[in-house]
């Protein structure tokens, strides 16, 4: 039998980090921490972090069932997400001790059931449990997740008397949230939009500046081009360090890509070019836009291309020095090439911000805008599309890059494509390290495979 100490060394492999988050080794956990009434129909398991040697991260939507019918059938009480952490022998949790008047305020505000309690720690299988909405790191969480609350906070944002359910999107304790208001009951039918609201939920007010600087963007897009536009921020709340967005029309340009190589799907092609196109005007912003961005320099992004590979360090040692071999290479070429000068960059430049609504294109998420090379975006955008089709030399995969590149004004020999078919091959490292799931039983073959394909525009610019 491994011990704790073992598997999270990464000395067991993958198979014992997996078995750690199966859902029959958690399950009695969980079923402790509800109500009596209250049965755990399942764990689904959604994303997991593993840091060999400090911790191992689950994120799971909980599936509870009330069993208290008089027919005798039983209703799916709730939804809920959830976070494991396991952490080595001796490892203290800081918010073990923390429930305290989050806790109470969690139960006064009736967020609480079905569970009896929503943090929870096991010293004797080194994990530790929290269930939305606790976390005392964002402790104004509770309180945007409580209906009641959604009302007086969102009141200058939707029709008179409307009354909101709330759906949290994403559950990252200690990092960040976002959340989901729709207008329910007969205010849906009458109301005038939005009905829906997206709310990111931040630890601080240091995002607040950024609302002023996404008003710009959405500016500077909207005289440049008459088809692409920025998602605007509908309000901040300064009380809850919150920023809102209302839903637009408009489905990711991700979700087209995923049948991209079948025959006769032929109209990503187009929002394809026209994502080029806008890319290229957010790279011609003026430079108040760029005012106060954080650079985003290449020794800054190898640094942390490594931190998020180091499970695949400790798992697949093979892979990783496959990986370093990819880093260096990559850095030497780009070193020898010529530069431009820094412009404004999206920072966070993908498929799945970019929403396609027939002709009209919305860019979203601008949190990561930076000062830097638009070699960047641009290496991103096609690593990004290279993940959606899963073979770099694959015949669709290259008319939907040169799709982009067509719409984006640029040509195989000018040096920022050079550069961002280096950026390409490191995004594409990243990406790998995030995105192929550490509980996939495919794991290890997938992430041989993506890193291969990481390789390919290195390996074509040295052979040229």
């Amino acid at each position: 039998m491994s011990t704790i100490a073992e598997i999270m060394s990464g000395a067991c492999g993958i198979e014992g980090v997996q078995r750690l988050m199966a859902e029959d080794a958690i399950g009695g956990v969980v079923q402790s921490m509800l109500q009596p009434s209250a049965a755990l129909a399942a764990c689904h398991l959604r994303r997991a972090k593993f840091k060999p040697g400090r911790k191992l991260t689950a994120y799971y939507d909980v599936a509870i069932d009330d069993p208290r019918q008089a027919d005798g059938t039983t209703v799916r009480l709730i939804t809920r997400p959830m976070t494991v952490t396991w952490t080595p022998p001796g490892t203290p949790h800081k918010l073990a001790t923390a429930a305290g008047a989050l806790g109470a305020e969690i139960q006064q505000r009736g967020l609480a059931e079905p569970f009896a309690q929503l943090i929870c720690d096991r010293p004797d299988a080194n994990l530790h449990v929290q269930v939305a909405p606790f976390d005392p790191v964002f402790p104004h969480l509770a309180r945007l997740m409580d209906p009641h609350y959604a009302r007086e906070a969102l009141h200058d944002c939707a029709a008179p008397d409307s009354h909101w359910t709330v759906t949290p999107i994403r559950y990252r304790p200690r990092q960040r949230h976002v959340l989901r208001y729709d207008v329910q009951g007969d205010a849906a039918l009458t109301s005038t939009p939005p009905q829906t609201l997206f709310a990111k939920v931040y630890a601080d007010d240091s995002r607040q500046a950024f609302c002023a600087r996404n008003h710009q963007i959405a500016d500077w897009l909207a005289a440049a081009s008459s088809t692409v536009s920025a998602l605007r921020p509908l309000a901040y709340l300064p009380a809850d360090f919150t920023i809102l967005y209302a839903q637009v029309d408009g489905q990711p340009l991700s979700a087209k890509l995923e049948n991209v190589g079948e025959t006769g799907a032929d109209a990503p092609y187009h929002n394809l070019a026209q994502t080029g196109a806008a890319l290229h005007t957010l790279h011609r912003a003026p430079a108040s836009l760029t005012n106060g961005l954080p650079p985003l320099p290449m020794d800054a992004e190898l640094k942390a291309i490594k931190r998020t590979c180091e499970h695949i360090a400790a798992l697949l040692p093979d892979v990783w020095r496959q990986i370093q071999s990819i880093l260096a290479q990559a850095a030497a070429m780009y070193a020898t090439l010529p530069q431009e000068a820094p412009t404004f960059v999206h920072g966070d430049f993908k498929a799945d911000h970019v929403l396609a609504a027939g002709d009209r294109l919305t860019l979203i998420d601008f949190d990561s805008c930076a000062l830097a090379d638009p070699a960047y975006d641009i290496g991103k955008f096609i690593a990004d599309l290279v993940w959606w089709d899963g073979d770099v030399r694959s015949a669709a995969c290259e008319r939907a890059v040169d799709a982009f590149l067509d719409g984006y004004g640029l040509s195989a020999h000018e040096p920022r494509w050079q550069r961002a078919r280096i950026w390409q091959a490191l995004i594409g490292i990243k990406m790998t390290a995030h995105r192929v799931r550490i509980f996939d039983a495919q794991w290890a073959a997938r992430t041989a495979a993506a890193v291969h394909n990481c390789a390919a525009p290195l390996f074509e610019m040295s052979n040229v």
